[in-house]
């Protein structure tokens, strides 16, 4: 969680101790403890002992800053990766608190006079507790959460360059007057809603997963209490998540961005508890393929390639499911072999109709088995041409990029 400055850590944490204020030293320590490695449990580990005690001298003696809730949130993180529980829910409790006590309400900060470093610090403050809440919420979702869910309106913290350069460049000396380029405010003013792009950081993407993971427990919540959830949530929500997950990949792929933890966010056992609940109940019958069935004749080369080699062309369509990009395609897969040995039965049209009710439950496309084996036995050039047309339509719409407002809003 990128929540301390690096000017901070650069100017205050590299002195000598002696010279460092007592949060100072807590805060190093915590930073310490996070890379320490002890084989036993948490009740034998010396440091972790003092650093807790530390933490509670510190509230008992009235103390509290912004350095304090850094020095909380890092034992937190501590606590939730080695499942130390319940000390690590009551440790969240506490950082809720702090923000309360800091005057932190959420992620539209008022507007201040502080320099831009602090404020856009306290913004990431109130994320990081969000982001550590929500992701310990998803084996417990019907438990009330402590942070109020935000606002589509709400910004998004900077992306991580920005973040990093401008506290190399800023001085030492704190000034009022500061402003900020019109290229960082840009950055500044992303929204839950703005569309993702490869300039974002893996904060601001830590942030966009985290909350679509909020909408899936909130709706998984409200399923296990009984209540009536409308199926164009459902449907708005898988397809948000497909898209965001789609960019990452192509982000991983190009290897622009560090898109790791958003992707394990994304793909939490309650996304996929949903995705297969939703797919079956609220992904029928609701779209339809991009060409006709017997659009058969163009492109002429994926035409030709379905009446000479079919095989060939359903080995390429079952390769772009998983590889969108055909960076490691090969004609001699698994499906092209089962096709070529079923043709000689003639029974190809087993593999024609199982492969078209993969592709219609992956795109949520209407229709039935019954369709799809008589589609398939009727003529199988011009199922094999619309399966991979589709396949490959959906590959071009979300290259163009993930639009939240078109068509993909929130749930709400």
């Amino acid at each position: 969680m990128p929540v301390i400055p690096a000017q901070y850590m650069q100017s205050n944490l590299s002195q000598p101790v002696n010279l460092m204020t007592n949060e100072e030293t807590l805060l190093l320590a915590c930073i310490k403890l996070l890379t320490l490695h002890h084989p036993g449990d948490h009740q034998s580990n010396r440091y972790y002992l003092a650093v807790k005690t530390s933490i509670v001298a510190f509230e008992v003696n009235g103390q509290l800053s912004f350095h304090l809730l850094q020095a909380q949130i890092l034992v937190l993180i501590y606590e939730y990766g080695h499942a130390i529980y319940p000390s690590g829910y009551l440790t969240l409790g506490s950082c809720s608190r702090y923000l309360t006590a800091l005057g932190i309400y959420g992620p539209k900060l008022p507007k201040a006079s502080t320099e831009w470093t602090d404020f856009e610090a306290q913004r990431r403050l109130w994320w990081s507790i969000y982001v550590i809440e929500r992701t310990m919420a998803i084996s417990r979702p019907c438990e009330p959460l402590l942070l109020a869910e935000p606002d589509e309106n709400d910004p998004l913290p900077s992306d991580d360059t920005s973040w990093i350069q401008q506290e190399n460049s800023m001085s030492t000396e704190s000034s009022k007057d500061w402003v900020i380029p019109m290229e960082r405010q840009t950055s500044i003013q992303l929204t839950l809603l703005s569309p993702v792009t490869t300039r974002m950081g893996g904060f601001q993407l830590l942030v966009h997963a985290t909350y679509l993971l909020s909408k899936a427990i909130q709706c998984a919540s409200e399923r296990q209490q009984g209540l009536q959830i409308p199926d164009e949530r459902y449907v708005q929500l898988i397809r948000t998540v497909e898209a965001l997950m789609a960019v990452l990949e192509i982000e991983r792929q190009s290897a622009i961005v560090a898109v790791g933890m958003p992707r394990n966010i994304l793909n939490r056992k309650t996304n996929r508890l949903l995705a297969m609940e939703a797919q079956k109940e609220a992904l029928q019958d609701t779209n339809e393929w991009s060409s006709s069935f017997w659009d058969c004749f163009s492109p002429t080369k994926t035409c030709a390639l379905a009446w000479c080699c079919p095989c060939a062309l359903l080995g390429r369509t079952s390769s772009r499911l998983e590889d969108p990009a055909l960076k490691e395609y090969s004609y001699m897969n698994g499906d092209c072999c089962i096709y070529a040995a079923t043709h000689y039965c003639y029974l190809c049209w087993v593999p024609l109709m199982m492969k078209r009710r993969e592709i219609r439950r992956h795109f949520g496309i209407g229709g039935s088995s019954c369709n799809d084996c008589i589609l398939a036995c009727a003529c199988p050039c011009c199922l094999l041409m619309q399966q991979e047309k589709e396949v490959e339509a959906q590959y071009v719409r979300l290259q163009s990029g993930y639009q939240a407002p078109a068509g993909m809003e929130y749930p709400q």
